[in-house]
C-alpha cells in the first residue's frame, strides 16, 4: 500500500492525477442489501427528488417512480375498496390494546401531591389524546393511500375513543371504586365515553387536515398541520379532569 502524497499541491488532488475512481466492490454489495431491507416508504421518503433544494434545471428530471407524488398516486389507484375497509377495520381493532396502556397510565395517578394533580390535568391528557391518534397518524404518515375518505379517518379516530372509555370505565367501577352508585356508573358510561370519543374526533380533525394536504399537493404532510387539533383536544380533557378534580375537592360526587 502506499503512503500518502504529502504534495501540496493542487495538481496533487485525486481527481487531477489522471487516475480513474476505482470503488471498493464491498460498498456496492452493502448498498443493495440495505435496499433490500428498506420499504417501498423508506425508500421514497429517502428519496432526493423532492428535496425543496434539488433543481431539475441542474440535476436533471427525475424518474416518476423516484418521487412521492408518483408512488403515492399509484398506491392510491392500487388500493382497493376492500383492502382500505380492511385497513379501518383493523385501526379500530388495534385502538383497544393502546387503549388498555393509556387507561393504566391514567388510573395509576393519584390526587395526593401537586406532580400527580399536574398529570392528572396535564401529563394524563397529553399522553392519552396522543396515544388514541397515533395509530391514525401513522397510517397518514407512512401510507396515506390506504384511506379513500375522511370519514374513515374520523371513524378509527372515534372508535379508538370508544374502545379507551370501555376499558376505562370497567377498570373503574369494577376495580378501584368500592361499590359505585347508580350515578357514577351512568355519568362513566355517558359523559365520559362521550369525552373520549369527542376528544379523539377533534384530535382527528388535525390528522385529516394532514391527509388532505397530501392528497391536494402530493407531498408529505407536515406534523405540525395537525399540532394545534392536537393541542384543543388536551386542552378541553384537562380542563374537564379540573372540573372533576375540583368538584371532588369541594364535596362534590354522588
Amino acid at each position: 500500500m502506499s503512503k500518502p502524497s504529502k504534495d501540496p499541491s493542487i495538481h496533487d488532488e485525486p481527481h487531477l492525477r489522471g487516475m480513474s475512481y476505482q470503488a471498493d466492490p464491498s460498498e456496492s454489495i452493502v448498498d443493495q442489501k440495505n435496499l433490500g431491507r428498506r420499504s417501498d416508504v423508506e425508500q421514497i421518503e429517502q428519496s432526493v427528488w423532492d428535496e425543496p433544494g434539488i433543481s431539475a434545471t441542474l440535476s436533471g428530471a427525475p424518474r416518476d417512480e423516484e418521487t412521492y407524488a408518483y408512488w403515492f398516486e399509484q398506491r392510491r389507484a392500487e388500493t382497493s375498496w376492500f383492502k382500505s375497509w380492511g385497513t379501518v377495520f383493523l385501526i379500530s381493532l388495534a385502538a383497544g390494546p393502546w387503549a388498555v396502556i393509556g387507561a393504566f397510565f391514567n388510573a395509576y395517578l393519584g390526587s395526593s401531591s401537586f406532580v400527580a394533580i399536574l398529570s392528572l390535568v396535564l401529563f394524563g391528557p397529553m399522553a392519552e389524546e396522543i396515544m388514541k391518534a397515533s395509530s391514525s397518524l401513522y397510517f397518514v404518515e407512512k401510507r396515506p393511500y390506504l384511506f379513500h375518505s375522511t370519514w374513515q379517518i374520523a371513524l378509527c379516530l372515534a372508535a379508538s375513543g370508544l374502545a379507551f372509555s370501555v376499558i376505562e370505565n370497567l377498570l373503574y367501577l369494577h376495580v378501584y371504586i368500592d361499590n359505585p352508585s347508580p350515578e357514577i356508573v351512568y355519568w362513566r358510561w355517558t359523559v365520559c365515553v362521550a369525552l373520549h370519543m369527542g376528544c379523539s374526533v377533534i384530535a382527528g380533525l388535525g390528522v385529516i387536515r394532514m391527509w388532505r394536504y397530501t392528497g391536494k399537493h402530493l407531498a408529505k404532510a407536515p406534523v405540525s398541520l395537525g399540532a394545534s387539533w392536537l393541542a384543543a383536544a388536551v386542552v378541553l380533557h384537562g380542563s374537564y379532569n379540573t372540573f372533576a378534580l375540583v368538584f371532588e375537592m369541594f364535596g362534590g360526587g354522588f
